[in-house]
C-alpha cells in the first residue's frame, strides 16, 4: 500500500451559509490529495498525460461523518492499496490536522483512456498498452518503500535491505519485499492472505 499526505487549510470561499465546507470540496480536497500521491511517486499527471493517456474519474464516493470549517488546517491521507491494472482504486480519509477521527472519507474510482481516440484501454487494446500500466506499477513497487505505510495500522514502515523486509513502526507487522512487492510474513517468516 503506498500512501501520502497533503496539507490543507480550507479557505472562506470553500464554506457555505452554515460557516461548514461545502460537500463537494471534498472532492477537490481528493483530487489535490492525489495529484500529490501521484507526483510522490514520479509519475505526476503531465507525465502520464505525455505517454499519451489520461487517468479520468469514473467513479467517485465520499462519506460525510464530522464538519470542517473556515481556517481548519486539514491533512488528506491518500491511498493506493492495488497495484493498477486497467483501472485503479484511490482511497481518501480527510483529518482535521491533529484528530484521529476522520471528517469524511471516500474514493475514486480512474481508468486509462487513450488521449488521442478518448478510448478506454481493455481488451486487446489494453494488451498493446500494458507499458503504461507496467510503468506505473514500477513506479510503485520500485521507487516508493519510503512512502509505503502499514496494511494493518497505517504506521510507518522501515527497510532493511540485508533481510529484504519492511517492518512497521507502530504495531510490528513484518513484510517480505519479493520481486520488488510487498508481502505480508507472520513469525514464522510464512506468507499471509
Amino acid at each position: 500500500m503506498v500512501c501520502s499526505e497533503t496539507q490543507i487549510r480550507v479557505r472562506y470561499a470553500d464554506t457555505d451559509q452554515m460557516k461548514m465546507v461545502y460537500y463537494a470540496k471534498m472532492f477537490e480536497y481528493f483530487e489535490q490529495g492525489r495529484s500529490d500521491l501521484l507526483r510522490n511517486i514520479g509519475l505526476p499527471y503531465p507525465e502520464i498525460e505525455a505517454m499519451g493517456y489520461y487517468l479520468p474519474v469514473v467513479e467517485a464516493h465520499a462519506k460525510y461523518l464530522k464538519a470542517a470549517r473556515y481556517d481548519d488546517l486539514l491533512t488528506v491521507k491518500t491511498f493506493l492499496r492495488e497495484k493498477p491494472q486497467a483501472r485503479v482504486r484511490i482511497e481518501y480519509e480527510i483529518f482535521n490536522h491533529d484528530a484521529k477521527e476522520p471528517l469524511a472519507g471516500g474514493y475514486t474510482v480512474h481508468t486509462f483512456v487513450n488521449a488521442s481516440t478518448g478510448s478506454a484501454l481493455r481488451g486487446v487494446r489494453l494488451v498493446g498498452k500494458l507499458h503504461l500500466i507496467r510503468t506505473f506499477s514500477r513506479m510503485i513497487s520500485k521507487e516508493l518503500l519510503k512512502m509505503l505505510c502499514c496494511a494493518n495500522c497505517r504506521g510507518e514502515l522501515s527497510y532493511s535491505s540485508e533481510k529484504k523486509t519492511l517492518t512497521c513502526r507502530k504495531c510490528g507487522r513484518v513484510y517480505r519485499v519479493h520481486d520488488d512487492v510487498p508481502v505480508m510474513i507472520d513469525e514464522d517468516n510464512k506468507e499471509l492472505q
